[in-house]
């Protein structure tokens, strides 16, 4: 309701982007389509998110998502931590058949499965 009553002011024209803030709170996990990623969302700092990149695997049919190995070099902690702004993913998808970002439901379950 915050949301509309301030893009109320500008004609309602911000309207378009605020999905993403839904999609990708923190602690949510989205499927960026286009990179075939699987991406938890650590959440927003001002008009910027941060979000780790998961490991998807599947076990009897079922998907899961590992946050990460036991160990990791700095390097691997580079490639999966990633910097968004919502004003570049906001707008339409590159493939334009495709949604660019979809949400996961996920639930929180034991690590055994690794």
């Amino acid at each position: 309701m915050v949301a509309l009553r301030a893009s109320s002011m500008n004609g309602f024209k911000s309207l378009t982007g605020m999905w993403i803030g839904n999609l990708m709170q923190k602690g949510l996990v989205f499927h960026e389509v286009m990179l075939g990623t699987f991406n938890l969302s650590l959440g927003f700092t001002g008009m910027s998110g941060i979000s780790w990149e998961l490991t998807h695997f599947v076990h009897d049919e079922q998907d899961y998502f590992a946050i990460a190995p036991a160990s990791m070099e700095i390097d691997d902690v580079r490639k999966r931590a990633s910097f968004f702004n919502p004003i570049h993913v906001s707008g339409p998808s590159r493939a334009e058949v495709l949604e660019e970002f979809v949400g996961v439901p996920t639930a929180v379950c034991c690590s055994w499965l690794t």
